[in-house]
């Protein structure tokens, strides 16, 4: 990919960084559409660890994958079925 000098300078600091600043907005772009998964891009960006992809998810204001009502009412489901009374029944 070739982007001019003049506009490498207004979205990296160095054109070094391009290349990254790619690679991490089409990532997760696609983890946004449910295109990867949190797994997939984990792998993708070189991270070794969740909480080093954390830290960036949190930098990008990104807060997909967090605990949704679905991931409850599976939850409760799960509870139920194991005999496991909760005070939301």
């Amino acid at each position: 990919m070739s982007i001019p000098d003049e506009l490498a300078s207004q979205l990296a600091c160095d054109a070094s960084q391009l290349p990254r600043i790619v690679l991490e907005d089409a990532a997760l772009g696609a983890y946004c559409r449910d295109a990867i998964t949190r797994d997939d891009l984990q792998r993708l960006l070189g991270f070794e660890t969740g909480n080093d992809l954390d830290g960036l998810l949190k930098q990008r204001g990104i807060e997909h994958g967090s605990y949704r009502g679905e991931d409850l009412a599976d939850d409760l489901k799960t509870l139920h079925r194991l005999g496991i009374r909760t005070t939301i029944d």
